[in-house]
């Protein structure tokens, strides 16, 4: 997805500051209710967030305003794959180096 740098450090300070919290196990098996914990509710009770893999990256994609705030901070991945699948490539950005194109 394209950013700027400093859309890119924003993203890459979000992601760090939350380095090593808690799975959001709940959440991530209650998604699909309308009554779920968030990342930031386990810090009610003394805890760190919790995340699992989509939130942290609609966390991030909102902090460097990549994504809209009316997004869902919670949905499950596959549906935020679909959300960004037209921004975004199906590999790793790092393999760009390795990719050979044909064009038959």
């Amino acid at each position: 997805m394209e950013c700027s740098k400093g859309q890119y450090d924003t993203m890459m300070s979000y992601c760090k500051d939350h380095q090593g919290d808690g799975f959001n196990h709940l959440g991530y098996f209650m998604y699909w209710s309308p009554i779920r914990p968030s990342p930031t509710s386990y810090t009610w009770l003394g805890l760190s967030p919790r995340w699992y893999c989509s939130e942290i990256v609609i966390g991030a994609l909102k902090e460097g305003e990549i994504i809209d705030g009316s997004v869902s901070d919670s949905m499950h991945p596959h549906e935020l794959y679909k959300l960004v699948q037209g921004q975004s490539m199906a590999d790793c950005g790092r393999n760009m180096n390795q990719m050979n194109l044909r064009f038959v």
